[in-house]
Parts: structure tokens; sequence; C-alpha cells
């Protein structure tokens, strides 16, 4: 399993070096891109492309392009999302589950079908959307239900 996080701010998609290891991608495709972390200047990256396929919840593969990077980022211990789970009583136990520990994929706006997408549930300013992977993870990822803040 990987830990996935969707980003809508992100224009690119990213995979930690370390889940390429452990997927036995193999060898990427060279590719230098200008990467600009928030807050930082935008600086000169060589890296590789892999092409990933990922399993959604109606068992479709999809197909994302991600660059490798060392890190792509680290979730610390969960926030307490009772509150939240008060506002959406109707939401299955997975879509309060988030990843914990190094996030292994980060999947930006590039890939915009994976995004969350369709509110199932809206209060106030605060909606409750469905992604391909569903209300809570697949088996292959862990790739939450988003809830827009």
């Amino acid at each position: 399993p990987i830990n996935a996080l969707s980003d809508e701010g992100s224009q690119i998609t990213l995979v930690s070096q370390k889940a390429v290891s452990r997927m036995k991608l193999g060898p990427g495709v060279p590719w230098t891109m200008f990467l600009q972390v928030v807050g930082s200047q935008y600086c000169e990256v060589q890296t590789e492309l892999y092409t990933l396929r990922l399993q959604d919840r109606k068992g479709q593969i999809r197909e994302v392009t991600a660059a490798a990077v060392a890190t792509v980022a680290s979730c610390g211990r969960g926030l307490d999302l009772q509150p939240l789970r008060q506002l959406f009583p109707h939401a299955r136990e997975e879509a309060f589950e988030r990843p914990q520990g190094e996030i292994d994929l980060l999947i930006g706006s590039c890939d915009r079908s994976l995004l969350p997408s369709g509110v199932l549930e809206l209060v106030g300013d605060l909606a409750l959307e469905s992604t391909p992977w569903g209300c809570g993870h697949p088996p292959q990822s862990k790739m939450p239900t988003a809830l827009r803040l």
C-alpha cells in the first residue's frame, strides 16, 4: 500500500523515490523540472518520470505520470476529526481516515480526474466530496475522500 494525498494547488504529481523502489518500477524517463516549494524560489531538479497504475474503487486502472523526488511530504499524528464527524453523520468512517507518516504519492492538478469532485454533502462552507477511490481507501492505496474546508 501507498500513502497518497491529493493537492489541487500542486501543478504536478510527485512520487517518492522510496515508493518507486518499493514498487520495483525500474528506471524512469530522465526529466528536468523547475520546482517551487511553498515559501521558496524555483529550482532546477533532475529527476525521472514514472507511469503508475492505480486501481480505483470500481477496479478500473488509472495511469498517472509522476516525477520522482526524494521526499514528497510527511503527515504527523492525526487531527481530531470528531467535530467533522458530527457535521457529516452519514459519511462512512473511512471518510475521516488520513494518511500518517511519509506520503508516497501527491496527486496534483495535472491529474484532475483523480482529484475530489462531486459534492456528496454540503454543510455551510464545508463539502464532503467523492474521489475515484471512494469514501476511504482501496486496498492498493490510502486515498481518502476529501473534506474541503
